[in-house]
């Protein structure tokens, strides 16, 4: 779970009284139930029905019920300004879900936050195979300078170690 100083130094920033935390309890305890041991807490802000938080594995919203959006399936997301609150919509296959109410100062920089988790994770989907390949090529490279008797048995293994690490 995201360590408990995250999700408090993010709490006390959004509900800076005792009274205000009450009042949200519930939605409080269902996000810390919802974070897993192996991400972090990046953002969290107020929504109109609830909790909108930012990990860096996906977002959750928390409101009436539980959503979460893994970064891995979100296509994109946009967002909109209004006076009387903004809001993100979220779109996954096809499937637009927008989270309102987002406090107007705020919602560019939830908006960018997610879009470059999104980024994150879809350059390091598509770089895997490369990476793979990459390999690959190298060996190739350096059977072929051991074969020239450029490079020794020994230094073979262990430049071929270092890349399989």
């Amino acid at each position: 779970m995201a360590t408990s100083e995250q999700l408090e130094k993010h709490l006390s920033l959004l509900f800076p009284t005792d009274f205000a935390r009450k009042l949200e309890k519930k939605k409080i305890a269902t996000l810390e139930s919802s974070l897993r041991e192996d991400e972090n807490l990046l953002a969290l802000t107020k929504c109109k029905l609830g909790m909108l938080a930012i990990t860096d594995t996906r977002v959750i919203y928390v409101g009436i019920s539980i959503q979460d959006f893994p970064y891995a399936q979100i296509g994109s997301i946009e967002h909109t300004k209004a006076f009387l609150g903004s809001e993100i919509s979220i779109f996954i296959g096809g499937r637009k879900t927008i989270i309102p109410g987002i406090a107007k100062e705020k919602v560019q920089e939830i908006s960018d936050l997610i879009r470059a988790q999104i980024a994150a994770h879809h350059k390091g989907a598509n770089q895997s195979p490369t990476k793979g390949t990459d390999v690959a090529d190298q060996l190739v490279k350096l059977a072929a300078l051991r074969d020239q008797g450029i490079l020794t048995d020994e230094e073979f293994a262990q430049q071929k170690a270092k890349l399989l690490q």
